[in-house]
């Protein structure tokens, strides 16, 4: 489904992201693993057109995408769940997820039943549909900016630091809900410092250092030959 080809991602002097090569097929959950500033967010925001590729191609379904809009990436199925949540705090829960149903067009009647679906998924913000999302807690500002970008109906979710600053029951109901939706056929590309986490959801890992990819597959072989150990950060984040 995505390909990351020879990525090259440059802010002024500074190469963030050194000939990354990655794949994602349809229906899978691949993770990113690696230490704070090891330039995954970066991948994932080249993706959205959102970081600055200075060589590399970037594919869905073979057709390049690296130099469409954003917007226009967002139309064709991929949606970024950004770290730090970034939930717009002076709009109502409700309000935040209705901008994730725009973003694509939707009508309103499309874009209430796919409300619907959300408060589903997430009773706790059926319960708070009406509150400012700036005064919800942490777990609950991930909930809705998850489900702000499942709006959309993405083919493909880009999540970039679920589990940061969650406390655990929080984070096994995000991943849970992660596992359930790549049942429904929902494609995941995941950045995660929590390796072990990572490693028990995902089917396919890479490991970034310094901007490059230093190892690929499947959590197996991570755990089998020690690589997180390795690669010099907390599998605990």
């Amino acid at each position: 489904m995505l390909t990351v080809d020879q990525l090259s991602v440059h802010y002024g002097p500074v190469r963030a992201v050194k000939k990354v090569s990655l794949a994602v097929q349809a229906g899978e959950i691949v993770a990113v693993l690696g230490a704070n500033g090891a330039g995954k967010s970066s991948i994932l925001n080249a993706c959205l057109g959102l970081a600055p590729r200075s060589a590399g191609s970037i594919t869905l379904d073979g057709a390049r995408i690296d130099k469409l809009s954003t917007e226009a990436i967002v139309r064709l199925g991929l949606t970024l769940v950004p770290e730090g949540r970034r939930v717009f705090s002076g709009l109502t829960v409700a309000q935040n997820l209705s901008l994730g149903a725009s973003a694509i067009g939707k009508d309103r009647a499309v874009a209430l039943g796919s409300l619907d679906w959300i408060f589903s998924l997430f009773p706790r913000l059926a319960e708070r549909r009406a509150q400012l999302a700036g005064t919800l807690s942490g777990g609950e500002q991930q909930m809705l900016a998850i489900g702000r970008a499942l709006m959309s109906k993405p083919r493909l979710l880009l999540l970039d630091e679920p589990s940061l600053g969650l406390a655990p029951n929080i984070v096994d109901l995000i991943f849970d809900l992660i596992i359930g939706l790549r049942k429904e056929g929902f494609t995941f590309l995941l950045v995660e410092q929590n390796a072990e986490l990572a490693l028990d959801t995902c089917d396919r890992a890479y490991l970034v250092m310094s901007g490059a990819v230093a190892a690929q597959g499947t959590p197996d072989l991570f755990r089998q030959n020690d690589l997180v150990g390795h690669s010099h950060f907390a599998a605990s984040g």
